[in-house]
């Protein structure tokens, strides 16, 4: 095909703005007093709707709307930028697939949609490697004869018409492997293509053994390694033996809809306990008590003699009922269990063990790891969660439906609880106040209960706002000046996930920037931080010996101020180009950020700044990414990288979650990287600031983290503070022997925020080596 003088130049969005379609599509046009392409301008983008067939403005701003301003309009950006950047206008359409397949396409600089749609589908191209337009067509002439364009035919109708995408990908056949799809919209080819794109899904097709998904294997032989049989038993009751006190556990029920059956059913359940010293405390039963009575007289007699089984009579809400069921209980400690969950056998037996370690000081709350059970038994799902985080717990309720109290601790947690019926926010309250005042929080780190409900936590709009609900309240008791919302991520997931936004005025911040050279992206960085809607703060590149003609005009022009400020013994030193730049600063925070990075989010300082003034917390890192959007730090992880320190959730792709949404909930890490890290300027001075001698380059970033942490002070991932980030484009890749040695040396035996479980055997260890992995 000859293209002559086809130029992209030529396209405006008109090009891709199909208006007819979009009149149809949108029939409440009618009644607006403009036409199509005028709407689409002043309305529909905002509002999410597509211009054309082809071109998913949802799916788009989700998967690259973090790279240029809110105020753009998505297809205006595609077609000026987004396509010449590799970024498909929809998950159906591999831009990079198309170029590299069509090389005179690539050669003449066409804009690839806009190709397929004048040109391509005609000539029998394809728009990705699963879908064949010259197939598609002749088994569809209805199709061909109305002129439809293949793929967007089948991306509107043919997929729900089960029609086939090519002669090998079998619809009914794939569908019958994911059958959660058959309740959706969701296009197969696309859930098949996309990994971490299509709403409510993991789309990554995982690669099955015997009918078992890998991460199904594993767990399952996870279960094989750690199962429970007679040997187990044996030795549990003959820990209890040791133990030279019991501690009576009160198990309070918190499920708001317990009947005569679920009441039966519950303690069948609990017959199976190796520790004898507990009770019962039916907080939520609806059973009157002469059902109640009948209930008990079964069960109470097969059970142990001195099980304890008692109702709160009292009536309102759960949190009421919860408050008490706190003046009913007898026990030292006190378990919530929430609706459909059942314990280990081992579950009471492991907490008493860890209530009463000697030489230790009580905890006033202990939390376990979990998984999912379906009506086979089947076990599945699990919950591997990190040590004691309090700022994942103000994002998510990650201790789960089952957490223990101290008695006294419980009683006065439940005196403020929220009048309301629903779970799942009466138990995240509850958690929230039980462990302000409270910081001896500890973590079994073994799977003690069973969840029946599926394991996406997905919840109703009304359980949705009340956790909400909850967040604000704790934010206001707790006196921090910020707004809790709902991330658009947890909306479409429904899972009760909380941001926290806060002012853009606050504590002054000098932002330190330490360059060689390098004026493409120094200038790149400068340039973004126009979009900081943080208003306090002051910028200070410092100049590390530039010899560069360019970068020196630029920087003797520059209106901030530059510190110029050489290596000592001529020796590349960033831990002292660091310490000397913080000395001659004046502020009250500290931001280190890398010349390789971009701002992506107008409110990363405000949210960094806004973390870190939260008691306790002594240094906040940031969410950088790569160019194509997938992560490149997300916290860091002590351990994992043979044994040594390395990024949480690298290259996981844009869209992803992360395992168990871990990559984008602000939470608690050991460390973060210092390409971006937020810290008290007095505090770094106090501590030493950065190890020049033993850490001059690599690792820095780590020891002076680990060094707070053991000051007590924590460390903050938070995933709202987005940039871009090219990674070490300053210093070699290769580290020093030296520094790997000494920060090996360095590293605590347990990594307290990435549990021990993921890395057991081998079994659920992220592989360093891969393109991306799923645990942290």
């Amino acid at each position: 095909m000859a293209y002559g003088k086809y130029s992209n130049a030529a396209h405006g969005i008109e090009a891709l703005f199909d208006a007819r379609w979009y009149q149809a599509s949108y029939p409440d046009l009618a009644i607006a007093r403009c036409d199509a392409l005028e709407h689409y301008l002043r309305y529909g983008s905002s509002q999410l709707r597509n211009p054309h067939p082809l071109f998913d403005t949802a799916w788009y701003l989700r998967s690259y709307g973090q790279f240029f301003a809110p105020s753009d309009n998505p297809l205006r950006h595609y077609l000026a930028k987004g396509w010449h950047r590799g970024y498909d206008p929809h998950p159906l359409f591999d831009s990079h697939w198309y170029l590299s397949q069509y090389s005179d396409v690539n050669a003449r600089g066409i804009n690839p949609l806009i190709h397929y749609l004048d040109f391509g589908a005609a000539e029998g191209r394809d728009p990705n490697p699963f879908f064949s337009s010259t197939w598609y067509l002749r088994n569809n002439p209805d199709v061909k004869a109305a002129g439809m364009n293949p793929l967007a035919h089948f991306a509107q109708f043919g997929f729900l018409e089960k029609r086939q995408p090519n002669p090998l990908f079998d619809l009914d056949a794939y569908l019958s492997r994911h059958p959660a799809l058959c309740k959706t919209r969701v296009n197969p080819l696309t859930h098949f293509l996309r990994v971490g794109t299509s709403e409510g899904f993991a789309l990554e097709v995982e690669p099955e053994v015997n009918g078992q998904s890998l991460e199904a294997r594993a767990y399952s032989d996870w279960l094989n390694h750690h199962r429970w049989d007679s040997t187990a038993a044996a030795s549990a009751y003959t820990a209890i033996k040791r133990l030279r006190q019991r501690p009576l556990i009160s198990l309070v029920v918190v499920d708001g809809n317990l009947d005569a059956i679920s009441i039966a059913q519950l303690l069948a359940r609990l017959e199976d306990q190796i520790y004898p010293d507990w009770e019962v405390c039916l907080a939520g039963a609806t059973a009157d008590s002469a059902e109640l009575k009948a209930v008990l007289k079964g069960p109470a007699q097969k059970m142990r003699p001195g099980i304890d089984i008692r109702q709160v009579t009292a009536t309102g809400s759960l949190g009421r009922r919860l408050h008490s069921a706190s003046a009913l209980v007898r026990g030292d400690y006190v378990l919530v269990m929430g609706a459909g969950c059942q314990l280990h056998p081992a579950a009471l037996t492991e907490l008493a063990l860890n209530l009463t370690c000697d030489g230790e000081e009580q905890p006033s709350l202990v939390y376990f790891d979990h998984d999912h059970c379906r009506t086979d038994r089947t076990r599945y799902a699990p919950a591997f969660k990190p040590d004691w985080s309090p700022e994942l717990l103000l994002s998510y309720p990650y201790f789960g439906p089952v957490f223990c109290l101290q008695k006294a601790v419980f009683r006065s947690a439940t005196r403020t609880l929220v009048d309301t019926n629903i779970e799942v926010a009466v138990l995240q309250e509850l958690a929230l106040s039980s462990t302000e005042n409270h910081h001896r929080v500890a973590h079994i780190a073994q799977v003690l209960f069973h969840v029946d409900a599926p394991p996406a936590h997905s919840q109703s709009a009304t359980a949705l706002d009340a956790t909400l609900q909850v967040t604000r309240t704790t934010l206001k008791r707790r006196r921090l000046r910020a707004k809790a919302n709902r991330p658009s991520w947890a909306y479409r997931e429904r899972i009760p996930a909380t941001a926290l936004r806060f002012d853009d005025q606050g504590p002054r911040v000098a932002i330190i920037i330490p360059t060689r050279n390098q004026l493409g992206v120094l200038q790149y960085l400068i340039d973004s931080l126009r979009w900081t809607q943080y208003r306090n703060y002051t910028v200070h590149v410092i100049d590390n010996e530039s010899d560069d003609s360019a970068t020196l005009d630029y920087l003797l022009q520059l209106k901030h101020e530059v510190i110029r400020i050489a290596s000592p013994g001529g020796r590349f030193n960033f831990a002292y180009l660091i310490n000397q730049a913080v000395q001659r600063v004046e502020a009250d925070y500290v931001l280190f950020l890398n010349n390789d990075t971009a701002v992506i989010s107008p409110n990363w300082l405000s949210t960094m700044v806004g973390y870190l003034g939260i008691p306790g917390v002594g240094v906040v890192g940031a969410r950088l990414l790569f160019e194509d959007g997938s992560v490149q730090h997300a916290g860091v992880l002590l351990k994992s990288y043979h044994g040594k320190p390395g990024h949480a959730f690298a290259h996981l792709t844009s869209g992803e979650l992360g395992y168990l949404y871990y990559a984008q909930l602000t939470r608690n890490y050991a460390a973060v990287t210092a390409a971006c890290m937020l810290t008290p300027r007095r505090l770094f001075l106090e501590t030493g600031g950065f190890d020049e001698n033993r850490f001059a380059v690599a690792y820095n970033d780590v020891d002076y983290c680990l060094r707070l942490g053991e000051a007590g002070y924590r460390c903050v991932y938070c995933p709202q503070a987005k940039l871009v980030h090219h990674g070490s484009m300053s210093r070699s890749h290769s580290d020093d022997p030296a520094e790997e040695a000494a920060i090996l040396a360095r590293l605590p035996a347990q990594d307290r925020f990435y549990n021990q479980n993921l890395g057991d055997d081998g079994l659920f260890r992220p592989k360093p080596d891969a393109a991306t992995w799923s645990f942290a």
